[in-house]
């Protein structure tokens, strides 16, 4: 027997039970002849059964009394369907849009169906559901029907029951792994596919876990078991990978990832700060060659020939050899100076491949940015300004675990951070720009590729705040929703759609519809089906974040511009993945823990952002005292305030009760208001600070 799929042939089953065809969707299976002997089938008509009209009570609708040796059912519903063998034992979900052969019965009546959502009032309704049925000569002899629950971590095995077959069936929101017998080769079985288990004795000898070890709500692999036959799987619709003519989302299925296929990407360009500013940056220093750098230890410095386009392509490279200072300046100063009292100071940057000895990992203890009016690169005065030491940066947001190689990055300083050293520098004329590095290690060959230092030109002229929500808690909906909407102040939801919308404690699809249509929330996407998401394949996640997108149409969310790192452990950002970030989003998010007594916390991000594939964010109560959280996030604000930038801030569980931090969001509001009927503050979302300061 061989397979096809079919994409052209419907059969129609009338309403009244005649066979007059069959529906072929795309990316169903159908066995076709080919070489070899098929078992014969009789058809015996369609059967139909119509759940009870109080469907909220779990009952079961089964099918009529109609001999038969199997059913094909297929669920035309926008909700998966459970079937239960017998009146008793686990269920198999049929997925929207997904085809199963139920074999091994005697009877029609021996199948019933409910809905998966039978227990949420106001959603479930009472369902028709049509089958096949189906006499063939080759013999089934059933086991049993199991299910186990599986969660990130460790594996679990089914319970004990002799079976010479196994099917199981993914209807989990996560994709699984299973091997057979305690060890051997790992089979992932996707979201929505099932697999075929032949030649074992029991089924305790297969385990399974979920595909990545995010600790997650427990959910239920189904599988059915056999002692005689079959040879093929019950399954008939797998998947579908592909965008076709009849390709849809349902929409109480964004849970079901792999049911939405894969589709083009929203592409917004890329949006570093030294390109598409309202406003355009000064070039403070530019090192593209070894001849463009003054410093006291050129024999640390060569060409190295893999720079990005916008630069040439070519760059420098440093390699610490030594403890001492080091100057790294550019070969001459400007011929009139720059007027940087309004704006910040960027720093762009990368760091080679070079086995993770790179700044982040190995860096030295003292980094500082120098402004000077006054004398040379070759011949400094001791007037200048200077920023505090930046070394913190590295560390605090700029990790070696999430920046990847060979990628230019950007950090950005507001100039209200630097300090005059003697009588300091005239900030209306700055002629040129330099770093200084201190207590670098020993001979550790640790690399570093500066790039440029820049001014910015603050892109407004007032503090912005922006409220983002991580993983779809519903706090946001119960909580936060009705302090921040008696201002109007909008938010930013960082979806996590397959892993939690709908389950309980989370926001549902209606919820954030509404968020967004009639609150002005901005949906930013962070999961849609893996938590370490980065640490996929970059055509993974690319694939992921296309879903997403689709998914979110479907609920009429159509601003899906920008995204946040899906974790703050996620160790896999590298250059691949980060210039596919750049394809699909025009700017990623990513929080961070602690205070204001250090970098990054100590400024807020500026705007332009310092990276906009990096945007710094205020994790809202990670290392807080007591008693100190207004205060914290008051601060926070005022730093946005006084330097023209943007406070973001990002909560998580923070607003699910009552509590000193939704007691402190009211608090702030007000504090906001304040501030924003005195045009020096205001709250937006990132769709609308990128309108404002980048024009887009």
């Amino acid at each position: 027997m061989a397979e096809r799929v079919n994409r052209n042939v419907e059969w129609v089953v009338d309403d009244d039970g005649t066979v007059t065809g069959y529906q072929v969707r795309p990316g169903d299976k159908r066995p076709i002849g080919g070489g070899g002997t098929l078992p014969s089938q009789t058809a015996r008509g369609a059967v139909k059964a119509t759940s009870s009209a109080t469907p909220t009570d779990g009952s079961f609708a089964v099918f009529p009394d109609q001999a038969c040796t199997e059913l094909e059912v297929f669920n035309d519903q926008r909700v998966p369907i459970e079937f239960q063998r017998n009146g008793a034992g686990a269920v198999i979900t049929l997925l929207a849009g997904q085809r199963r052969r139920f074999a091994g019965i005697t009877n029609a009546n021996q199948i019933g169906f409910r809905r998966s959502d039978w227990a949420v009032p106001g959603r479930t309704q009472p369902t028709t559901i049509s089958a096949m049925a189906v006499t063939r000569t080759d013999t089934y002899t059933f086991a049993g029907t199991l299910s186990l629950a599986v969660a990130g971590g460790a594996y679990v095995a089914f319970g004990n029951l002799a079976c010479t077959a196994m099917e199981l069936n993914n209807a989990a929101e996560h994709d699984v792994v299973f091997r057979i017998g305690g060890a051997g080769i790992e089979y992932k079985i996707r979201h929505g596919e099932s697999a075929l288990i032949l030649g074992i004795t029991n089924a305790n000898q297969v385990q399974q876990k979920a595909a990545d070890s995010i600790a997650r709500q427990a959910r239920p692999l189904e599988a059915e078991c056999w002692t005689t036959g079959p040879n093929a799987s019950m399954l008939l619709t797998q998947r579908a990978d592909m965008i076709s003519a009849d390709a849809d989302i349902v929409n109480s299925e964004f849970n079901y990832p792999n049911l939405m296929p894969a589709g083009a990407i929203l592409t917004l360009g890329n949006l570093r700060p030294v390109h598409r500013l309202r406003k355009k940056p000064v070039p403070l220093a530019r090192w593209l060659t070894t001849a463009d750098v003054v410093t006291n230890r050129a024999a640390d410095f060569a060409n190295a020939a893999n720079g990005e386009l916008a630069f040439g392509t070519s760059i420098v490279e440093y390699t610490q050899t030594q403890t001492a200072e080091v100057s790294i300046a550019p070969s001459a100063a400007l011929a009139a100076g720059v007027d940087v009292q309004n704006g910040s100071i960027h720093f762009t940057h990368c760091w080679p491949d070079n086995a993770g000895n790179n700044f982040g990992v190995n860096g030295p203890t003292g980094f500082y940015i120098e402004l000077h009016s006054a004398g040379t690169p070759a011949a400094p005065t001791a007037n200048f300004h200077t920023s505090p030491n930046l070394n913190g940066l590295w560390q605090g947001f700029m990790g070696a675990s999430v920046l990847g190689y060979n990628l230019l990055r950007c950090f950005s300083l507001p100039i209200s951070h630097f300090t005059a050293t003697g009588t300091g520098a005239d900030l209306a004329s700055i002629k040129w720009a330099r770093i200084k590095i201190t207590g670098g290690g020993s001979s550790n060959g640790c690399k570093m590729r500066p790039v440029s230092l820049d001014f910015v030109p603050n892109a407004l002229a007032k503090g912005s705040v922006i409220f983002t929500f991580d993983d779809l808690h519903d706090g946001a909906w119960n909580n936060a929703l009705p302090i921040m909407s008696k201002y109007n102040f909008p938010g930013v939801l960082c979806m996590d759609t397959t892993v939690k919308m709908g389950q309980t404690g989370y926001l549902t699809p209606e919820q954030i519809s509404k968020m967004h249509r009639d609150y002005g929330w901005e949906v930013a996407y962070q999961v849609y089906q893996n938590e370490t998401g980065f640490n996929l394949s970059s055509e993974d996640w690319m694939r992921q974040v296309g879903k997403w997108v689709l998914a979110m149409n479907r609920i009429g969310i159509h601003e899906t511009q920008n995204g946040s790192y899906g974790s703050g452990t996620v160790t896999n950002i590298d250059e691949e993945r980060t210039m596919a970030a750049k394809r699909a989003l025009a700017t990623l998010r990513r929080f961070a823990n602690g205070q204001n007594a250090q970098y990054p916390f100590r400024s807020a991000e500026t705007v332009p952002y310092g990276d906009p594939y990096n945007i710094r964010c205020l994790n809202m109560t990670s290392g807080f005292t007591a008693g100190t959280v207004y205060d914290r996030w008051k601060d926070h604000v005022d730093q946005a305030i006084a330097a023209k930038g943007v406070a973001v801030f990002a909560c998580h569980g923070e607003f699910n009760a009552a509590g000193e931090a939704l007691t402190a969001l009211g608090s702030l509001c007000d504090y906001i208001r304040t501030q924003e009927l005195a045009g020096t503050c205001q709250v937006v979302t990132f769709a609308g600070l990128n309108k404002q300061a980048y024009g887009i």
